[in-house]
């Protein structure tokens, strides 16, 4: 027993030998460990004693790997061939060798290799087989689930001939063994056919005859390519073609090919739909005897070039078999295409022109149509490109392009292509954007003129490409009205290779101002760095019925495109919140009711999560405070409210810290008023925007006064009210609602008091329409508090009583009693707490 085993980079964890040696016989077992996998060698050999030696004439044997899938995937680190991301099928390795020696020297030997899934069902078992002899060819043979292949290879002559037969072979069978060694076909091919032939490596020499009787490449969501024909070849002189075709459902492309005397022919080049032509063409092109010197021949060939392919007006959804992208197009979408190519191959003429016509897709029914033509021409030396782009009612887009035109210096000199001027400029026709309304979904109107340019001057490995693009009198009115129309919008932006820079944006919304300008860089194609600045000034961020908020905005964003911050400060301005509300349901009955509590704040779903990455990661340094306080107004309230909030986190996760300060809050309950001197909203990183409320306010329906405290998490508030002289909550919230205890609400005619009283308050306070008509006349007597039939809780008579405020502690009142006695009153007010 052999432990720890190591050679270079090979570990033999354990390794068991049994060797066992008689006079006429020797046997050798042998069983490990190595990359992860039991193995196994058995060898018997006879034994000849000669002359006092040793003398094997035969050795017989046989192995086998226990998991040849651990062995693939552990050998991934010692080569680059084998991907180590792929799953191995589970399989295992077994196989038998011999050798014949010829005094104890190999004369002759054989080694047969089975690679065998644990489930047949995965993949086919791959089958070798390898004779060797002296002075005779390696013979090889190779089984692979419909492939079976025979060959033999001369060592010596760099020489080969064999053949191979292919039934229904399947690519999807050996799949997973393909992509062991990172090869991978793009869908499933089935061959039926077969091929013979030989040749030298060296002089690069081969002859054979391809046969396919059927060859199916089937793709994924598209219909499959099959192709069959026949293809003899004596390479690189000459091949012949014959019956070769490729079929997509109704569509055949047929061709004759043929190599012969230096020239290829390609003749009778076919393309049907049906029995319908599509397109036809045929070509003559010279081909060096040794293609390894195609280069001289570029250079030198004075044989005639002969190139025609022409295709007709074609529905560009017939292509969808071939290109899938085209089944996106609208069967009105037309295209033609012709090429044609003569001179020589170190000065050529060329002429190719493809014209589409009524581009439109099914899917965006609302665009306009398009119509696009391109022309490339090389001749003189001269290499150009125009192309114009138009569609119904618009100056087309037109682009120009011309650089040399030299195929025989840029085969000698392959570099010195990036070395050619280039000179191009694309113009964008006036585009009116009201046109392309429709596209846009959220938008009821959109105008605006749009025009741009790019030009690309310099050497073609290394352009110089300037761009531009403006805007003049650009608007959108979007259909959901709470968001103001955005108007007088002007942009201005320049573009390069490296850089998009927005010179300048201007815009307008409901009376507030938009400016913007920065950069945004660009390395290998990619976003990198940016730069940008953004100032608005009386910005409407929020415009409801309940609420107004603008804000002045100085903001940057700078840093990488993946790692981007977000910093600056936002202002309130000019803010208010108002809302006509009933804090108590009066017309509803009521009857003791159930202890105080506010009401719960569902927290939102954080509306963050949608945002995608990398802007989800850009991290956040912003100062949100007021520069004016938020005016609170409504017919039941009054007051403000300022702040300073300090936002830092991401755009993703948002961290805010400060607070809000709710300063002068009166609301007006139906017998008294509730006064809140000084509140607060706080905001920490912890809880987020789901604030912590500290709330204090006081209410005195006479002869009580009342404290409210509301506190907690805003999505869960609690509320504490407590009186003097005490009562409990629920007394408390009879005496907010009617200004009095249930005990005072048992004597009939004071309930009927109280209810004629409410109704008088709510008329006074503008809650009723007649009531709204007269509030600002009504308004004027907010200080005055009014009193029917109310009973004095001295001398027990009913007085009818008006009380004005002078000062917090001093009053004066005037009442009637049910006699017709009057009293006049002054108070002074003295509070224990």
């Amino acid at each position: 027993l052999l432990e720890n085993i190591e050679a270079a980079d090979w570990k033999v964890p354990q390794l068991h030998l049994d060797l066992n040696l008689t006079e006429i016989h020797s046997s050798l077992v042998a069983n490990g460990q190595a990359l992860g996998s039991d193995f196994s060698i058995n060898a018997d050999a006879p034994i000849n004693r000669t002359n006092g030696r040793f003398v094997f004439n035969r050795i017989d044997g046989s192995f086998s790997i226990a998991d040849a899938a651990k062995v693939i995937t552990n050998l991934a680190a010692k080569t680059n061939a084998i991907d180590p991301a792929v799953t191995v099928p589970p399989s295992q390795s077994n196989g038998s060798f011999s050798a014949t020696l010829n005094g104890n020297k190999i004369a002759a030997a054989e080694m047969n290799l089975i690679l065998k899934p644990l489930d047949p069902k995965l993949a086919s078992s791959i089958a070798a087989k390898a004779n060797w002899q002296p002075e005779k060819p390696l013979a090889l043979a190779l089984e692979a689930g419909g492939l079976n292949l025979d060959a033999a290879y001369d060592l010596q002559n760099a020489s080969y001939e064999g053949g191979m037969k292919l039934d229904h072979f399947n690519s999807a069978r050996i799949e997973p063994w393909l992509a062991v060694v990172k090869t991978k076909l793009g869908g499933v091919i089935d061959l039926t056919g077969s091929w013979k032939g030989n040749g030298e490596v060296k002089p690069n020499k081969h002859r054979g005859n391809l046969v396919l009787a059927d060859a199916a490449w089937m793709r994924t969501d598209l219909p499959a390519v099959n192709a069959s024909g026949e293809i003899a070849y004596d390479f690189p002189s000459s091949f012949t073609t014959k019956s070769l075709v490729m079929k997509s459902n109704k569509q055949t492309i047929s061709l004759d090919a043929k190599l012969s005397e230096s020239l290829l022919e390609l003749t009778n080049l076919r393309w049907l739909d049906g029995s319908v032509e599509m397109a036809g063409g045929s070509a003559k092109l010279p081909v060096p005897e040794d293609l390894s010197k195609w280069r001289e021949m570029i250079s030198n060939e004075k044989k005639p070039l002969d190139v025609s392919i022409e295709s007709k007006v074609l529905s560009l959804a017939l292509l969808k078999d071939w290109l899938p992208a085209a089944a996106k197009l609208d069967r009105k979408s037309t295209g033609q295409l012709s090429l044609r190519i003569s001179g020589t191959y170190a000065e050529p003429e060329l002429l190719a022109q493809m014209e589409l016509k009524n581009l439109r897709s099914p899917e965006q029914p609302k665009l306009p149509p398009a119509d696009l033509k391109i022309t490339l021409s090389g001749k003189n030396a001269r290499l150009s490109i125009d192309a114009n782009a138009t569609t119904p009612t618009y100056p087309p887009a037109v682009m120009t392009a011309s650089m040399p035109f030299r195929p025989a210096v840029w085969t000698e000199n392959p570099d010195s292509i990036t070395q050619e001027e280039i000179t191009a400029r694309l113009d964008l026709p006036r585009i009116d954007l009201s046109k392309f309304s429709t596209l846009l979904a959220f938008a009821q109107k959109l105008t605006g003129i749009l025009t741009g340019n790019v030009i690309v001057a310099g050497q073609l490995g290394k352009p110089t490409v300037k761009g531009s693009l403006d805007l003049i009198g650009g608007s959108i009115e979007l259909k959901n009205k709470t968001i103001p129309t955005i108007g007088g919008v002007t942009a201005s932006v320049d573009m390069a290779l490296d850089k998009i820079m927005l010179k300048s944006l201007k815009a307008t919304m409901a009376g507030g101002t938009l400016q913007a300008g920065g950069t945004l860089g660009i390395t290998q194609g990619k976003s990198s760095n940016l730069d940008f600045k953004i100032i608005g000034d009386h910005l409407p961020l929020v415009r409801n019925d309940l609420m107004i908020v603008r804000a002045n905005a100085n903001l940057r964003l700078t840093g990488s495109f993946d790692k981007a911050a977000v910093s600056g400060s936002v202002g309130i301005v000019d803010s208010l919140f108002y809302r006509d509300i009933e804090l108590l349901p009066i017309g509803s009955p009521f009857v003791a009711p159930s202890a105080a509590e506010l009401p719960r704040l569902d927290s939102a779903a954080a509306p963050t999560a949608a945002i995608p990455a990398p802007f989800h990661d850009w991290s956040l340094n912003v100062l949100v405070s007021t520069v004016n306080p938020v005016l609170i107004r409504g017919n039941f309230a009054k007051g403000s409210a300022e702040g300073r909030i300090k936002i830092g986190g991401t755009i993703g996760k948002p961290a805010p810290d400060g607070e809000v300060k709710i300063s002068d809050l009166q609301a007006s309950l139906p017998f008294s008023t509730l006064k809140v001197q000084k509140g607060f909203v706080r905001f920490a990183p912890a809880t987020g925007f789901d604030p912590i409320l500290d709330i204090k306010g006081t209410a005195e329906p006479r002869p009580y006064r009342v404290n409210v405290y509301a506190y907690g998490r805003a999505s869960a508030p609690h509320l504490v009210l407590t009186s003097s002289p005490p009562l409990p909550p629920n007394e408390i919230m009879t005496l907010l609602a009617t200004g009095t205890t249930t005990a005072g609400l048992e004597d009939p005619r004071m309930a009927s008091s109280r209810a004629m009283q409410l109704l008088i308050e709510e008329m006074r306070r503008g809650r009723f329409l007649i009531g709204k008509r007269l509030r600002p006349l009504l308004g004027l007597l907010d200080r005055v508090d009014f009193s029917l039939a109310d009973s004095d809780p001295y001398s027990g008579s009913a007085y009818s009583s008006a009380t004005i405020s002078i000062t917090d502690r001093w009053f004066v009142t005037a009442g009637m009693g049910e006699n017709g006695n009057s009293r006049i009153l002054g108070i002074w007010r003295l509070s224990f707490r």
